[in-house]
């Protein structure tokens, strides 16, 4: 496996499990595993991931986000704590019909807030769900796992350099040219809508490439928007 980036700060190898833990289920596979793949990831056969999730979901550390409610009554930050990059190898053992040698890129950013008004779990997680060469895929499909309250552990999936219009729990996806949050027009938006346990009550989130969430609705109908940020990609 040859790995990108791998940068680590004391304390966070809890955190790195749970990514380790995404990655077996959607095919990837870390070196030391019995069934790991022999051959080195080369840039030859090495799948990249799609540039439009890349510059909406990937920040680097330094980037921070502040977002107000509408009523400005409460505000909260966000930051990354910490940014890690991947070439992971196709997992044959999870994908036995996988017949070529094959690998792909993996990004995940890890956040924190002051307040801890906005995520459940810590950050976004893009990578492959499946190879292209197999019997159940016809080509590559990436995906998104999301781990802020509004989209509690959801994934927005990706084919070539799009968004599915419906992922796999039958949430929508929508796109918007564009949106004007606090005074600022931000262009080529992704709208997310999630059904929650809740009757015909849906979460929203707006996305703006090289921004990441710009506006969302959360669990008390009440809509957030980005006031300020330091964007480092």
């Amino acid at each position: 496996m040859a790995i990108i980036v791998s940068r680590y700060i004391q304390g966070f190898k809890i955190v790195f499990l749970s990514v380790l833990v995404f990655s077996g289920m959607t095919g990837l596979q870390n070196c030391g595993e019995p069934d790991s793949p022999t051959y080195e990831c080369t840039p030859d056969i090495t799948v990249l991931l799609p540039e439009k999730a890349v510059s909406t979901f990937f920040f680097e550390e330094g980037t921070y986000w502040v977002y107000q409610r509408e009523d400005s009554l409460y505000s909260d930050s966000v930051w990354v704590t910490l940014a890690r990059e991947e070439i992971l190898p196709v997992n044959t053992k999870v994908f036995p019909d996988f017949k070529k040698a094959k690998c792909y890129e993996s990004k995940s950013t890890l956040l924190s807030s002051s307040k801890n008004y906005f995520f459940i779990s810590n950050g976004y997680i893009l990578q492959l769900r499946g190879p292209k060469n197999t019997l159940s895929y016809s080509e590559e499909v990436f995906v998104l796992y999301d781990g802020w309250q509004k989209t509690s552990q959801i994934r927005l999936d990706l084919i070539g350099n799009e968004y599915s219009t419906v992922n796999a729990y039958g949430d929508s996806v929508y796109h918007q040219d564009s949106i004007e949050v606090n005074g600022r027009n931000y262009l080529d938006i992704t709208i997310y809508k999630r059904k929650s346990q809740r009757p015909d009550y849906l979460k929203e989130a707006y996305y703006a490439p090289s921004f990441g969430m710009i506006r969302f609705k959360d669990n008390n109908d009440a809509w957030w928007d980005l006031i300020r940020y330091n964007i480092v990609q």
